[in-house]
């Protein structure tokens, strides 16, 4: 809830298409309700209230979207339905509120309609506190082939002779002429209108479009002439080195920036792993930490014991999970014999230790877990290991979290691995899984007996429906991809079970915001064991150092790994701690560049809005900058945040806490 001073003001408007005559009786053109959505975007990112009646509070107000009901108004999406138009208006928090100490702001609506997305340009307001704005009023007037100049000096002459000669008198001329315009000039980009009494009005815009941009007329050896050292040739160009220098101090690495926006990061390396109405749980290698602070203050955290017998290295971190069933913690880890267990605890406040039990169950020999495999209802607690090497994997559930059934597997799985099970919160007694890896078949799997007995639906024979995390709204089920030439999420509705994309287009396209230039090579020689690197088409320079080099296909050279020295314009060495694992002589790879992690593995949905919420990191099929994704309700795939670590751990959406937690990081969920 905001503080009750905040004030707001509603936005309306209609949209209407208008198009050739119809069936219908007569010549008339028809018309018809537009459809789409307004995107109201702050011009300030926060906003200070600081007479708040619970005490100063700082608000950050975020994208606003509107919907056009089948009339074609602007609508409020229904709470629990966000793709459809619920109450005709859009409240937004006013731009004049006394009591913020920002005031004389603006919004920005950007119109997305089934006319076209740009013919309508975005346009900025002022909202006034319990004021209506409608949005015909503030739409700038088309002035391309529009009213211009010539017509309005036209319609001048012509309104000032009207007046004149229709006026019976001279007092009822006058009276007349009082609003007739008698003269029209253009003042900078604007039409000013002149009204008979001497007023004046600025009719609107009339810069036309921007022209075609005219011929080069500085040579281009003239123009690079001061940025060169030896004009050299199409392949080897020598900088100067005063250039050079400027290139690398503006060298922005944006892979290595720090989080941005709204987005917050606990310290020391904490990896989330349970979000629970009374705390967050996270853990590192230095053991669990707690915190019980609503805000997540980071001065909050509470450090916790692990089991006696958990692994604690790093690598192990993005296998731990915590479920809370019947009032108890259950955690699964890796124990320091290198088997998954599950073990339980009760919840302790503050600085009180958890008692942790024996291990209630224990993986098989070669076996591995995944964050997303751990489950419960109010029945059963559910755990699907990914995966005997051998064997393959098994799922279980208990009743009492004591004694656990097998309840598939060995064998009988089509996939290699489970990858998540999850249950179902609006169908008691469904659970869903997925399973898949490289060179096998993507299944999923349901159960509609708490996971006594299970099927497949009718999708999912092939790697393009393999998935990993699983959510759930009142309509649909979600599924984060594990596929790397799809989009990003995919749901089924769960009458008939039919796939479908969730969003229109994939994060992998789109382009990294201060991104570099890379360039790929295909002749790429590297020796097992070694960090020497060598290609005949390189041409390494300096400038190459400290750049990343992502192998294609496989990791002949492992992922996140900078080229350390440049010996000639044929050989490189990268960190030595990232030695080649192959090889080879035709190796393909991609120097420097900033392109987004492919896989979206972890993602969840947030029932109450609809968006969508997934990561992308690094894999071996390339990409080198973690980000924060959104998809929103109408299937726009936008850029929340980059990441500054590899986020490879399930995303939680809290709407008690009013959060998305991934990894060790978290941001506000956004408002629609």
């Amino acid at each position: 809830m905001l503080p009750t001073n905040v004030s707001t003001g509603t936005v309306a408007g209609r949209f209407l298409i208008a198009s050739g005559d119809g069936v219908d009786d007569g010549l008339d053109p028809d018309g018809g309700p537009a459809s789409g959505r307004v995107l109201f975007t702050p011009a300030v990112p926060y906003l200070q209230n600081p007479d708040a009646a619970d005490g100063p509070v700082t608000v950050l107000p975020e994208p606003v979207i509107g919907l056009l009901d089948k009339d074609g108004y602007l609508c409020t999406p229904m709470p629990r339905r966000p793709g459809r138009a619920g109450e005709r208006g859009v409240r937004l928090i006013a731009t004049d509120d006394v009591d913020m100490l920002t005031t004389d702001w603006t919004w920005t609506a950007t119109f997305d309609l089934s006319v076209g997305k740009n013919r309508i340009p975005a346009a900025s307001f002022h909202l006034p506190a319990d004021a209506t704005v409608d949005l015909t009023t503030v739409v700038s007037i088309p002035t391309n082939k529009g009213y211009g100049l010539p017509q309005a000096e036209a319609a001048a002459g012509v309104a000032k002779t009207a007046a004149v000669d229709a006026a019976q008198s001279a007092a009822d001329a006058e009276a007349a002429a009082v609003q007739t315009v008698t003269t029209g000039a253009v003042v900078g980009d604007d039409l000013v209108l002149t009204k008979y009494n001497g007023e004046t009005v600025v009719a609107g815009n009339v810069r036309g479009q921007q022209g075609e941009p005219g011929p080069n007329t500085v040579p281009t050896q003239d123009a690079v002439a001061g940025y060169i050292e030896t004009p050299g040739n199409p392949v080897n160009t020598a900088l100067s080195a005063t250039t050079a220098s400027a290139i690398k101090a503006a060298d922005k690495r944006v892979s290595s920036a720090q989080a941005m926006g709204q987005t917050q990061q606990a310290n020391t390396g904490k990896m989330i792993i349970g979000v629970f109405p009374e705390a967050v749980i996270a853990v590192n290698q230095y053991g669990l930490s707690q915190n019980e602070n609503t805000q997540l203050n980071p001065l909050n955290w509470v450090a916790k014991n692990l089991p006696a017998d958990a692994q604690t290295d790093i690598a192990s971190m993005g296998h731990v999970s915590m479920v809370k069933f019947q009032g108890i913690y259950y955690m699964q880890i890796m124990r320091t014999d290198g088997l998954p267990m599950i073990v339980r605890a009760s919840p302790k406040a503050g600085t009180a230790q958890f008692e942790w039990s024996a291990p209630l169950l224990i993986g098989e020999a070669g076996s591995n877990i995944i964050s997303t495999a751990l489950a419960c209802d109010d029945q059963y607690i559910y755990w699907g290991d990914y995966g005997d090497t051998v064997a393959g994997p098994s799922v279980y559930r208990s009743i009492n979290g004591a004694h656990w059934d097998r309840v598939l597997g060995p064998g009988g799985f089509t996939g290699r691995h489970v990858h998540a099970i999850e249950v179902d919160p609006y169908n008691p007694g469904h659970v869903w899984m997925t399973t898949g890896d490289a060179n096998s078949a993507g299944y999923v799997y349901y159960s509609t007996d708490y996971g006594l007995t299970w099927q497949k639906p009718a999708f999912g024979a092939n790697q393009a429906w393999q998935a990993v995390q699983i959510s759930f709204d009142e309509d649909w089920i979600y599924f984060a991809s594990d596929s790397t030439v799809h989009l990003v999420v995919y749901k089924i509705d769960r009458e008939t079970h039919t796939p479908r994309w969730h969003g229109k287009n994939s994060h992998r396209y789109m382009p990294v915001p201060g991104g570099l230039p890379s360039r790929r090579i295909t002749d790429l020689t590297t020796t097992q064991g070694s960090n020497k690197i060598t290609s005949a088409t390189a041409n390494f320079t300096a400038l190459d150092v400290g750049t990343r080099i992502r192998t294609e296909g496989q990791d002949i050279v492992p992922i996140d790994t900078y080229i350390q020295s440049v010996q000639d314009a044929t050989t490189a060495f990268v960190y030595s701690s990232k030695a080649a694992t192959l090889t080879t002589t035709t190796g393909r790879a991609v120097i420097g560049g900033e392109h987004w992690g492919v896989m979206p593995y972890y993602g969840a949905i947030d029932p109450v809005n609809g968006v969508y919420y997934f990561v992308a990191f690094n894999g071996s099929s390339g990409g080198n900058v973690n980000g924060l994704f959104a998809v929103l309700p109408d299937g726009s795939v936008i850029l929340l945040d980059f990441l500054p670590a590899y986020p490879d751990a399930r995303v939680y959406v809290s709407n008690d806490r009013g959060r998305v937690f991934v990894y060790g990081f978290w941001r506000p969920l956004l408002v629609m």
